[in-house]
């Protein structure tokens, strides 16, 4: 084999290598995470949590999520209540990003057009996200607070009637004085005490009759 040959043959067997090369690399940390936001922007649930690995976790304020289905929750509620989310300043160390997200709610109306910042960073090995966390900041928590509607009130309790009896109104019944006697039982006592002196008396006459 002539030397133009071989070094045809050498050129073909490196492009093949960096060909191969390039399509075995991964996607870094930023595309991930820039395809995320295009995603979630865009509404589409599904395609932005394909980015996530199947144990990753999730930090919000409320906690944390764990593994796809519980993500997949939090990016619904995300959807339904941001118009859109703006990162800002995303910087990346290694496997790490950590940027500033802006979210517009469009679930009130006073913020649709001011953003509620957020600090966030997420880990990106493989090409997929393996931990992602998002926190408000003091300010955006105070602004969000404030722009909550206020709970409806909870409905009033009955008032007692305080007015007094009408002067009219009959008196109830008095019952009778523990160890009082009622009108009806004195007769009947009178009557037993005469009726045993009589027997008292005709005992002792009798009793005189027949000693004499």
């Amino acid at each position: 084999m002539s030397r133009f040959m071989l070094a045809i043959v050498m050129m073909g067997l490196l492009l093949l290598v960096s060909v191969g090369a390039a399509l075995a690399q991964e996607p870094d940390p930023l595309q991930v995470m820039e395809a995320y936001d295009l995603a979630l922007n865009e509404g589409n649930v599904e395609g932005a949590l394909a980015l996530f690995a199947d144990d990753a976790i999730l930090t919000t304020q409320q906690g944390q999520l764990v593994g796809k289905e519980q993500i997949r929750t939090w990016l619904e509620r995300v959807v339904a209540q941001n118009s859109r989310v703006e990162p800002v300043n995303r910087q990346v160390s290694g496997d790490r990003v950590t940027w500033q997200s802006n979210f517009f709610r469009k679930d009130i109306a006073t913020l649709s057009n001011e953003p509620l910042a957020a600090n966030a960073e997420a880990v990106v090995q493989a090409g997929k996200i393996k931990s992602f966390s998002s926190i408000l900041t003091d300010e955006a928590q105070a602004k969000l607070a404030a722009a909550q509607p206020a709970p409806e009130p909870t409905a009033a309790a009955p008032a007692q009637n305080t007015e007094a009896p009408a002067p009219n109104a009959a008196a109830p019944p008095q019952l009778p004085q523990a160890g009082g006697a009622s009108p009806s039982a004195l007769p009947l006592a009178g009557i037993l005490v005469i009726t045993g002196g009589l027997l008292l008396g005709m005992g002792l006459l009798v009793r005189r009759l027949l000693s004499m």
